[in-house]
């Protein structure tokens, strides 16, 4: 979802601004501001003006269909910014109550701040007309995208007007980071609307060149803030968690545990060390997940399925952290102690410090074909240093270590990597990693592998290119067989090969049956160590985007695929639809057919999978959510099995601070054993049940209370309650 959100909404960012020819100047004025929406201070007169002229997307800086106004100003304290959006109807106006960084569907006013000016990483902020906030950090050497797990605390308010909509903005600069030093200050700045009707219109304060990939390194210049002092408070966040719970550990155990009540309390401190280098620390946090994870399906796949971070500790200076093989992926933390964590830049150099000590030690496995998952019940520690460099006017070199260790266990990962921008449209991506790793003996660990060292290397280069009507890519990978990235998540090794691809892309003009249009291909080619090949492909895409905006994806291949000593070739489609029909009602249609695998028997199969899904607005308070998957898997002798997720996600938002959200999630499956050589039980059913209410006054001053249930079945028991939990958070965020 968090890559839809980016595409959707910042994509006319993945586009070049034009410098301008003079850096503008942003008055400092000493006055009060009330953010409440209206903007009616005097001083809002003072501030700097820029209107917002260009339709960026879809079209191709033509003249923006509405008129909106930028007003930007600051106070010793505080950088303000307000907008003016004017609507020729406002009654269509798109604006509903959502949680924080969830208004994207939505109208919204926002703007990009490249405080160090260094074209590589930029702060997001954006609102929509009932003051909905969300916020984020863009980075050049981590794909071109946002990244909206940051959360940061500042002021924002928005109403509907007769002629359209009002938001004010205050970021306080202790919340942001800059290089010190007195007198005026040079940053980054453009300023963007969002405007979705039947097309969904992207309107921007600069033209944007979309032969050129790199946004940061021309966005336009603003000067001023003489006043300003970064952030180097303490910030005191004590933590409570309470929590009532009951366990089945078997279907046919009749009766559930006594309940057990536990309570915990934690502390998290925030202490700007300097003025761009910031300690963050965590005392027995509570990393209790209110938010579940999205039901996945899990049969008939070989390796480990992917789950994003949602934790406030680790999702902090996350793409620090980031690499093109992504060998940090805090989810593998399973149960911290403490932590601490250390981020910022100085110059062109920005560190990375991460150290945990967690209570267990999860291991992902990795194989060649397959992936398996283990635990070692002791504690371990785990360290990761980040180190990059800002090479030229937009390339970065970079270095990352890592260890984790417990008793009889280590992991040692080692490596260099970059980002080399040749052109506007032309760069490139490399790393080179090595691994030590020694593994205790335990029964889920092959024999072979048991207390003896691997010792392994691990390599990626990616070349790309991206202007307005052409991209292409070459990909190669080559992981050892005994490489171990154990604090990231690579679940194959000891594979090698690659991938090349390009698309032609088109683009309609104003009232065209489309508005983007873009035909492509791949290849890619994949074998083991020794030469023996794992998968190959061959695949035409076709994408298209048009009115309601809705999007068309289209992708048919051609494969060949090794298993147990066998290979086997097949074709599939795949298509995917998306239409918004209205502000308030979406739907989706996800279709596969083909040829696939059967793992479990070593045999050719066909699939058949459905993936519908909606979301509705009712008024501006109530959101519902629903996502279905249906798979259906046959081979010569009939259907091997039937399965069904089901995730229904509800919210009432009482305003912009609280809501009580609902989620439904049911896993059906139902199999036929005789068509197995290791046969399963004829069915198994999964149902998940959250219940939340949510008060935030801020991102780290809360209130969380909730009640979650999951039951199972199978063809002997119905549905019985295996766990259920009442669950009390209470937070409070103080800026010492």
């Amino acid at each position: 979802m968090r890559t839809k959100t980016i595409t959707l909404v910042f994509l006319p960012l993945a586009l070049t601004l034009a410098t301008h020819a003079q850096t503008l100047e942003v008055p400092e004025v000493n006055a009060e501001f009330r953010i409440d929406g209206i903007m009616d201070e005097p001083s809002w007169q003072k501030a700097l003006v820029l209107e917002l002229p260009y339709e960026v997307e879809p079209g191709d800086n033509t003249p923006a269909p509405v008129r909106t106004t930028c007003y930007v100003v600051s106070t010793p304290h505080a950088l303000l910014v307000g907008f003016e959006a004017f609507d020729p109807n406002p009654s269509e106006i798109r604006a509903h109550y959502s949680d924080r960084d969830r208004l994207f569907r939505d109208d919204f006013v926002g703007f990009m701040l490249d405080t160090f000016a260094d074209k590589r990483r930029a702060y997001t902020f954006a609102v929509n007309p009932l003051g909905v906030q969300a916020d984020g950090v863009r980075s050049e050497t981590a794909g071109d995208e946002e990244n909206y797990s940051f959360d940061f605390t500042w002021n924002a308010a928005g109403r509907i007007t007769a002629s359209g909509y009002q938001v004010e903005i205050e970021i306080p600069f202790s919340a942001l980071r800059f290089p010190a030093g007195n007198g005026a200050k040079k940053w980054g700045f453009g300023a963007l609307r969002a405007y979705p009707r039947s097309v969904r219109r992207m309107l921007f304060s600069a033209r944007l060149d979309r032969n050129n990939s790199c946004t940061l390194c021309q966005l336009p210049e603003i000067q001023g803030f003489a006043s300003a002092r970064p952030g180097r408070s303490l910030e005191v966040n004590p933590t409570f968690a309470a929590a009532q719970s009951q366990t089945r550990k078997e279907l046919d155990q009749p009766t559930m545990s006594q309940p057990s009540r536990r309570g915990d309390g934690g502390l998290s401190l925030l202490w700007g060390i300097t003025p761009n280098l910031s300690l963050a620390a965590t005392l027995n946090p509570d990393f209790s997940q209110v938010e579940a994870d999205a039901a996945q399906l899990s049969i008939n796949r070989t390796f480990a399925l992917f789950y994003p971070e949602k934790r406030p500790f680790f999702l902090e200076g996350a793409d620090n952290f980031s690499t093109p093989l992504p060998v940090v992926y805090t989810r593998s933390l399973a149960d911290p102690q403490w932590g601490l964590k250390l981020t910022g830049k100085e110059g062109r150099s920005t560190l990375g410090v991460l150290v945990v000590r967690d209570e267990i030690t999860n291991l992902l496995l990795p194989g060649v074909q397959e992936s398996s998952q283990t635990t070692l019940e002791r504690p371990s520690d785990a360290a990761v240093f980040r180190y990059r460099y800002d090479l030229g006017q937009s390339s970065v070199l970079g270095a990352i270590v890592s260890n984790r260790q417990a008793a009889g266990y280590y992991n040692r990962v080692l490596g260099v990597d970059g980002m080399l921008r040749f052109s506007d449209a032309d760069s490139l991506q490399f790393q080179v990693l090595r691994s030590q790793t020694r593994y205790p003996a335990l029964a889920d660990i092959e024999p072979s592998l048991q207390e003896k060292e691997l010792e392994e290397s691990a390599w990626q280069l990616a070349a790309g290119h991206s202007s307005r009507n052409w991209e292409g890519w070459v990909f190669l990978r080559n992981v050892g067989e005994g490489f171990r990235a154990d604090l990231g998540f690579l679940p194959q090794v000891g594979m090698r090969g690659g991938e090349v691809g390009a698309q032609r892309i088109l683009w309609g003009e104003e009232g065209c049956w489309y508005t983007r249009l873009a035909f492509g291909t791949e290849v890619n080619f994949w074998e083991d160590q020794h030469g023996q090949l794992l998968h190959r492909n061959a695949a035409v895409m076709v994408r298209y985007s048009g009115p309601l905006q809705s999007t068309v994806f289209l992708r048919a291949t051609r494969f060949t695929e090794a298993w147990n000593g066998q290979q086997f070739s097949g074709k599939r489609l795949r298509v995917f639809s998306n239409v918004r029909f209205s502000g308030s009602l979406t739907s989706s249609l996800g279709l596969e057919l083909g040829d696939a695998v059967d793992y479990s028997n070593s045999q050719l199969a066909r699939i058949t999978r459905v993936s519908p899904g909606f979301t509705w607005n009712w008024g501006r308070h109530l959101y519902l959510q629903g996502d279905f998957v249906g798979e259906r898997l046959e081979v010569a002798r009939g259907e091997l099995y039937r399965a069904l997720v089901a995730e229904l996600r509800s919210w009432y938002h009482f305003n912009v601070r609280s809501y009580l959200r609902l989620i439904l999630q049911r896993t059906q499956v139902t199999y036929h054993p005789e068509l197995y050589q290791d046969p399963p039980n004829r069915r198994s059913i999964r149902t998940n049940t959250q219940v939340l209410f949510a008060y935030k006054l801020n991102p780290q001053s809360l209130v969380f209370v909730g009640y979650s249930s999951n039951l199972r079945g199978d063809e002997h028991t119905a549905n019985v309650t295996m766990g259920r939990t009442l669950f009390l958070k209470l937070s409070y965020n103080w800026l010492v």
